[in-house]
């Protein structure tokens, strides 16, 4: 029996590099800050990202000990045994990573758009008595030659990145289809396949959609989402929207064309804003579904929960091409309540605890019936709003 030979180096040492070339003020890549590393037992995943940066060229990233070991293929990777791809090693990459498409900013390391043109897990060929996936990659790498089998959407089937020079800087790497039922000679499948495996768009498509979605940021920049006040008791007559008070960071939900931000408020202005989806993996999932399926961009006003695992979402500020802040508030949420009544959970605390996206709870009352509404709602705290 072989021990298990678990690197105890930590996830944070591995992204240093990576972190030191990146403004995460200005790109909206994963800073990898909220992920301890990878479980163990758990299948080890894949992901080959499609780049135009300075050139075009495609990324492979394989999982091992809790980062994504990385290599710039200029070529793309290739199906035909025949060919042998140049895979130069560069910084490794959090896992995050494995779901990040969009444009990193022109100036900033790596400026372009980004697809996931594949994506997946994969599984060593070569495993030693009592080893892990994990341990097996990482004793193969460490010797310059790791055969491994992708389980992907496009690529499937046997491989093998063999050193070539460790270099200076970066190491260069082969990358070489094996001979299987899973190779074709002559074709190319870079060639082929053009569009994204998670939101069906072509890099044009991402870059386009990203460009939107900046769009909506600038309209966003005269937006003033409502800021709550205190109040004494009795209110003014009328009629009014009792809402739970949710305890977390007020935030802003941008979404267009199959992308997702997520901005802290702060001050009521988005002046170099925080991003949240970093630290919240469930609800960015959430939040790119609902952009994939709406044809339509929406700004979204809500909360992060103090755990991260929760977007509370109670109005809507932009719908298409519609700024909505001037529309009376009952108006907004019914347009909310329509746009997203297939994806969000409605906002009991039971409901609460499960669902990554929450439409907040809220009764109506007059002046008079606060004290009521409260207890119907269980809240320790509400805010009033006029309807």
């Amino acid at each position: 029996m072989c021990p298990a030979n678990r690197n105890s180096k930590s996830v944070g040492a591995y992204l240093k590099e990576y972190k030191r070339k990146r403004d995460f003020s200005k790109t909206n890549e994963p800073s990898g800050g909220a992920h301890s590393g990878g479980k163990r037992g758990k299948k080890l995943e894949f992901v080959v990202q499609k780049h135009a940066a300075s050139h075009l060229h495609f990324d492979l990233r394989l999982e091992v000990d809790g980062v994504m070991k990385s290599w710039a293929v200029p070529k793309g990777p290739s199906v035909d045994t025949s060919v042998k791809r140049l895979a130069m090693e560069v910084e490794d990459h959090p896992i995050d990573y494995n779901s990040f498409e969009g444009t990193i900013p022109k100036g900033e390391y790596g400026g372009g758009t980004v697809m996931l043109w594949d994506r997946g897990t994969y599984t060593v060929d070569e495993v030693s008595a009592g080893e892990s996936d994990e341990d097996a990659a990482r004793r193969a790498l460490k010797s310059g030659k790791l055969a491994f089998t992708f389980h992907g959407s496009r690529l499937k089937g046997s491989f093998a990145l063999v050193r070539t020079r460790r270099g200076e800087e970066r190491a260069q790497w082969l990358l070489i289809k094996h001979n299987d039922k899973f190779a074709k000679s002559g074709r190319d499948i870079v060639a082929e396949a053009m569009s994204s495996v998670q939101s069906d768009r072509t890099m044009e498509e991402i870059a386009a959609g990203d460009n939107e979605a900046l769009g909506d940021l600038e309209k966003a920049g005269s937006i003033e989402p409502m800021l709550a006040t205190k109040s004494k008791m009795p209110l003014p007559a009328g009629e009014y929207a009792i809402e739970r008070s949710i305890a977390g960071t007020r935030a802003i939900a941008f979404l267009a064309n199959g992308t997702a931000q997520l901005l802290e408020l702060s001050r009521n202005r988005l002046q170099k804003p925080r991003h949240l989806l970093d630290d919240a993996p469930e609800v960015e999932k959430a939040l790119l579904r609902v952009s994939r399926k709406l044809a339509r961009s929406l700004i979204l006003d809500g909360v992060l929960t103090e755990d991260g695992t929760s977007f509370v979402v109670f109005d809507l500020l932009l719908y298409g091409e519609a700024s909505l802040v001037d529309e009376p508030w009952i108006e907004r949420r019914t347009k909310l309540d329509d746009a997203l009544k297939d994806f969000m959970s409605t906002g009991s605390a039971k409901a609460r605890k499960a669902g990554a996206l929450v439409l907040n709870e809220w009764v109506v009352s007059d002046a008079n019936g606060i004290s009521d509404a409260t207890r119907v709602l269980r809240a320790d705290h509400v805010i009033a709003k006029r309807i």
